[in-house]
């Protein structure tokens, strides 16, 4: 009940992250990253402070629980679309929609060119989030030690690679620049300095996480020994592991899908991880009943495949074109 009034409420707030979103990744393939960040850090200062607010009430209103979060939520987007929309209207940035913009609207062929670029990336995303859950399955009908130690771990492995997420973004927007100028030579180099950059980048920050983790499993101390124990097993495995799937990440999103090449990333996604690890990760969990850290080592197959073949794609140069003019 609880879940389903939360949902309720912040289902509005869908519909306004999907227009932030447009806005900021314009912004930022026009080389604007400043302003994105600023938009987004007031937006997450005031959805921390309407969320202890609703939450414990104070000031005339009544903890709502969450509920409170919820509306603290809706309420955090809502203010960030406003000001995002209001700031680009009030200095008529270029990607503000003018009536000239919607005339565009009416044309199939733009439509149809759209649609080709962005389906394969929708259902990858897709094929991503499903064979995320399966893995979670998995770990769960291990058993509950096992699901423990993965739900303490998986949000870590998150702000690590969320970390990356952005380096991503900035090598899409530097190589898309390039190539939508048709200097595919600067565009293969700045390509290849960020896939070289990513894993070396990572493995440095995943050294300093290694040396802070008496720190980062201080709030778990309440969990048993072996679980705790278990725990800082994988947690060298997963952060360690991280430089491979930030290498993949850098390749896919910043460096095939610049060029528009959505449709092989969808099949190197599909395969590296319906294909190949998933089947795998079953067989290990289930069939051989290997210990949760070599399941999870079996799940790496899915980055190994990936790296694989992001790499021999990324090689052959089928991304290196203009999509201005394609």
């Amino acid at each position: 009940m609880l879940g389903e009034q939360y949902l309720w409420i912040t289902f509005p707030s869908l519909f306004f992250i999907a227009v932030i979103i447009i806005f900021e990744n314009a912004l930022r393939g026009t080389g604007q990253v400043k302003l994105p960040m600023v938009f987004s850090a007031l937006a997450i200062a005031l959805n921390v402070v309407l969320n202890y607010w609703f939450i414990n009430g104070g000031l005339g209103i009544d903890a709502m629980g969450v509920k409170g979060a919820a509306w603290a939520t809706t309420i955090a987007r809502l203010f960030h679309l406003v000001v995002i929309v209001y700031t680009l209207k009030k200095i008529a940035h270029p990607i503000f929609p003018s009536r000239d913009s919607f005339d565009r609207l009416y044309s199939l062929s733009k439509w149809i060119k759209f649609a080709r670029l962005i389906w394969p990336m929708m259902i990858s995303f897709g094929v991503w989030s499903l064979g995320t859950f399966a893995y979670q399955l998995i770990y769960g009908q291990m058993g509950t030690q096992e699901l423990a130690v993965m739900s303490i771990l998986t949000p870590i492995e998150g702000v690590l690679i969320a970390s990356f997420f952005g380096f991503a973004s900035a090598c899409s927007i530097v190589v898309g620049q390039k190539l939508g100028a048709n200097n595919f030579n600067a565009a293969w180099q700045t390509a290849i300095i960020f896939a070289i950059g990513a894993p070396i980048v990572t493995f440095f920050l995943a050294l300093l996480l290694y040396s802070f983790e008496d720190l980062i499993f201080q709030p778990f101390q309440l969990m048993s020994s072996d679980t705790l124990k278990l725990a800082a097993e994988i947690f060298l495995l997963l952060i360690f592991g991280t430089c491979i799937k930030v290498f993949n990440m850098t390749l896919s999103i910043g460096v095939l899908r610049a060029g528009g090449d959505n449709k092989y990333c969808l099949l190197i996604d599909s395969i590296g991880m319906w294909v190949v690890s998933i089947p795998l990760t079953l067989l290990a969990a289930f069939y051989y009943q290997w210990p949760l850290f070599w399941v999870v080592v079996t799940a790496y197959s899915e980055e190994i495949c990936k790296a694989l073949l992001f790499t021999l794609r990324m090689r052959q140069k089928g991304w290196l074109k203009n999509l201005t003019t394609e």
